[in-house]
């Protein structure tokens, strides 16, 4: 091209027009053929009309990445043997499109690209992504471009417009050097992620940048002060200290905030739990939390919104977290306690016991189920027969939503939840045999009710027992924890299944929708399944101990056709067909063939309400056989970390706008999703 071509002959109104109706991405390589269209292209293009741009540095090379809608252009740039030709293609690097342009260093040329580009990225981007594998010097010197773009005269009052800034593998000085280089104004999300480990970058907090953030995530590098960060709507990241007045300082600033949500602090300290006890002039509420660890918490009102609370979390794993939450959620137990009489001084000169069955009845009517069961009269029901028959057989229905129990150290567990009720008991033996006690949060605020001494699994099994007979409704969550170390988890389910056994109470099987079963083993985990309800539940989830066990005794129960959702670790199936029925499933299998996966396929594609099913497999069907059985090459991804990803598309039956796809990677994992049409990349075809 020279200027010959008629093109550049044009009158400049006339020519100012045609290049307006250009995409900025289909002439900015122009620019290099002639003067005349280079001084057009960097001076008077009005916009380049980008959404989301990302530049990942990685082995010598750079991959530059820019959205507008719909429209995806990726260039590569990396030297060749004559020098670099930047190369555009559409998905991944087998399908590149060579520009030819004149050899010169990759490194020079994109960055000849990237000024050009922020000369006329004038609009607010949604989201700037840099990326860095952290073995080379080039993300620098991507830095130091957009810094010389906010200092030169020409230029500098047009700084790059982002929402969102995301940056990873960027060392830290590159971190403050690319925050610096971003309009303050438009900035409110950045998330970062240092290849440092704990360093501390206290100079971010101390920038106008910072101040006009809503939302912060970041790993790697810590914060000494944290008083800086009560601006924000969200955060999680490191810090060094906590001390009781910081937690006071930031309670305040967040419930006066009108847009708070959450702040999450993984700390190398925290102050001691009397100094925050001190500071708020309460106790905490305490929670053994289901993997592990002890949360203490404390609840504060929300000025002028009664729906509302904010809590405070100080956990025994080093992280401290604030959170807005509705007022329905917080424990009954954390504002009051139940002060329960000493039942062991009960005898039949009690007033109750002496009042006519009729009026008895009525009373007792009135009463909760936890009132009438649990520790107050879970022994009253043992004083005399009038009132042992009435609750053991009158008694309507306990209304419980939730029942969690669970086994360790020699000791039983035993929490119910329904509306307006948060009731744990402890069953663990003391001298003299066992006292169960019922608590309100933590061990160091028990009431002991003073019952007759008896072995504590002994105990808990005739209080379970008593229960089923009373839980009618349908439970949203039953869950059995276990440690692992103590054989109780067998006795409890040994009472589940005679429950479900015996004559007098099978037609009232516990219902439950929710099967939580998370450290049992696997005949564990078959005894409770088909202990429960098949006809009500709809989801489990287990983790057992032991690796690679085989389980698939479950999937013949009528428990299993019956499920929705299933969420399994640790054991595998090998009829990965019988999943087929599931809407959500995550769980181990023992292979796949590509018969199994088309029929998945098949079945997956006419199912209204199929969400996904992931499965991590000990062997896959070759790629060959899979290409072979679906008639297309499959949409390859390398990912950064040396996975490769091979996917595939279907059309489902009665829906145009949405797809299944299919993703088979390198580690054998493979995984079915129903999708948007829309994420189908540009390149990939859509079978069916």
């Amino acid at each position: 091209m020279n200027d010959d071509v008629s093109l550049l002959k044009l009158p400049d109104v006339v020519m100012n027009r045609v290049l307006h109706h250009c995409e900025y991405p289909d002439f900015a390589s122009l620019r290099k053929t002639c003067r005349n269209l280079r001084e057009f292209v960097d001076t008077k293009k009005p916009d380049g009309r980008m959404d989301e741009v990302e530049i990942s540095c990685d082995a010598n090379r750079v991959i530059f990445r820019l959205q507008s809608g719909e429209r995806r252009i990726n260039i590569l740039y990396k030297n060749d043997e004559d020098g670099c030709f930047p190369r555009r293609f559409t998905g991944w690097e087998d399908n590149l499109t060579s520009n030819g342009l004149n050899g010169m260093d990759y490194m020079e040329m994109f960055k000849n690209d990237l000024t050009v580009f922020l000369r006329h990225q004038k609009n607010i981007l949604k989201q700037m992504v840099l990326h860095s594998d952290g073995k080379t010097g080039d993300i620098e010197q991507v830095v130091n471009v957009l810094k010389a773009h906010t200092e030169t005269s020409k230029t500098q009052s047009l700084p790059l417009k982002t929402t969102k800034f995301s940056l990873s593998g960027v060392p830290a000085p590159q971190v403050l050097l690319a925050i610096f280089s971003v309009d303050a104004k438009s900035l409110r999300i950045l998330t970062t992620c240092i290849r440092e480990p704990n360093v501390s970058l206290e100079e971010i907090s101390e920038t106008e940048q910072w101040g006009q953030l809503d939302i912060c995530h970041f790993g790697g590098f810590r914060l000494l002060e944290i008083r800086p960060i009560s601006h924000l709507k969200t955060f999680s990241g490191f810090v060094t200290v906590v001390n009781a007045a910081d937690l006071d300082y930031l309670k305040a600033a967040f419930l006066h905030s009108l847009n708070f949500s959450h702040c999450t602090m993984k700390h190398n300290s925290v102050a001691n739990l009397s100094e925050i006890t001190e500071t708020f002039g309460v106790q905490p509420f305490t929670r053994d939390c289901n993997f592990g660890g002890v949360s203490r918490l404390w609840f504060f009102r929300m000025p002028n919104d009664k729906s509302r609370v904010l809590a405070l979390d100080v956990h025994s794993d080093n992280h401290v977290e604030f959170e807005q939450i509705e007022t329905a959620e917080v424990p009954n137990d954390a504002f009051y306690s139940y002060n329960l009489p000493n039942l062991r001084k009960m005898n039949d000169d009690v007033p109750l016991l002496k009042l006519p069955d009729v009026a008895m009845n009525r009373v007792l009517h009135h009463c909760e189920y936890p009132d009438l069961k649990i520790t107050f009269s879970a022994r009253l029901r043992k004083t005399c027969r009038n009132l042992r028959e009435f609750i053991d057989t009158a008694k309507p229905d306990a209304r419980m939503d939730r029942v969690d129990i669970s086994c360790d150290a020699n000791r039983v567990i035993f929490r119910l939840r329904g509306v307006g009720n948060d009731i744990l008991i402890l069953y663990k033996n003391d001298e003299g045999g066992c006292f169960p006690r019922r608590f309100t949060g933590s061990e160091d605020n028990l009431t002991s009710n003073g019952l007759d001494g008896k072995d504590y699994i002994e105990m808990f099994q005739n209080d379970f027992t008593v229960f089923l007979r009373h839980q009618r409704s349908i439970l949203y969550q039953m869950a059995f924890y276990s440690d692992g170390k103590t054989a109780d988890i067998e006795q409890v389910l040994d009472a589940l299944k005679a429950h479900s056994k015996n004559s007098k109470t099978r037609k009232l099987q516990l219902k439950t929708t929710k099967l939580f079963l998370p450290g049992l083993s696997a005949p564990q985990i078959l005894l409770a399944l088909s202990s429960v309800d098949a006809q009500s539940l709809r989801s489990l989830s287990s983790s057992i101990r032991g690796e690679n066990v085989l389980l698939d005794e479950m999937t013949e129960t009528e428990q299993w056709r019956q499920l929705d959702t299933c969420m399994s670790d640790r054991f595998h199936i090998s009829d990965i067909r019988r999943i087929s029925h599931l809407r959500k499933f995550s769980g181990f299998v023992t292979s796949v063939t590509a018969a199994d996966l088309d029929f998945l396929k098949a079945v997956f594609i006419n199912s209204s309400n199929f969400s996904y099913c992931i499965m991590n497999c000990n062997s896959v069907a070759d790629l060959s056989e899979i290409t072979e059985m679906f008639g297309v090459q499959p949409f390859k991804h390398d990912y950064n970390s040396g996975l490769v990803s091979r996917r595939w598309f279907f059309h489902m039956a009665n829906d145009k706008s949405r797809i299944i796809s299919l993703d088979v990677r390198s580690d054998d994992y493979v995984e079915f999703e129903q999708q948007d049409i829309a994420v189908v990349p540009n390149d990939a075809v859509i079978i069916g």
